[in-house]
């Protein structure tokens, strides 16, 4: 909520955010939902609503706007998406740190990086994913797949469940 010392990235810089202003943010907000979806699905054309997903932040209707009788009102019915982020979001993040595949801004270097154990060392990466490969028979069939060698496979249909059992 608060913006970083010296951060000066135009388009991503903003004021610290206040508990005021999630307030703010927040109240009557099924009522900002349903102008803001409303505004989407008022796009003539593809290209509109392109811009128009972009700017309220949505790209479809969910199944429970069409429920005839809500108790709850949309959005006020869903809890934070953290799947996103616990099955997606840090197993991306991880990968990418472990092998050195993140962006590189200016003056650093990946050679420095000393969390990027994976980063040109194919023979490690390769020891790791036959690891991995071994621990399927000591996972329980409930858990459903179990993944696969990420050094083969990941890109190749690492689902979302066997990302996160990948990760932890």
């Amino acid at each position: 909520m608060r913006a970083p010392v010296e951060y000066d990235v135009p388009g991503c810089c903003h004021l610290n955010v206040t508990e005021a202003d999630l307030e703010v943010y927040c109240n009557n907000l099924p009522h900002k939902y349903l102008r803001n979806l409303s505004y989407l699905l008022g796009a003539n054309t593809l290209a509109d609503y392109r811009i128009r997903r972009l700017d309220v932040g949505l790209c479809k209707q969910t199944l429970f706007s069409g429920l005839p009788c809500q108790l709850v009102s949309v959005p006020s019915v869903f809890t934070m998406d953290i799947v996103h982020l616990t099955v997606l979001n840090e197993p991306d993040l991880f990968l990418k740190l472990f092998t050195g595949k993140l962006d590189v801004g200016d003056g650093d270097d990946r050679e420095a990086w000393d969390w990027a154990v994976f980063y040109q060392n194919t023979p490690l990466w390769n020891a790791h994913g036959v690891t991995v490969a071994q621990t399927v028979p000591y996972i329980p069939s409930s858990f459903g797949r179990a993944p696969h060698d990420p050094s083969k496979k990941i890109n190749l249909g690492y689902k979302a469940w066997k990302y996160q059992q990948y990760i932890l």
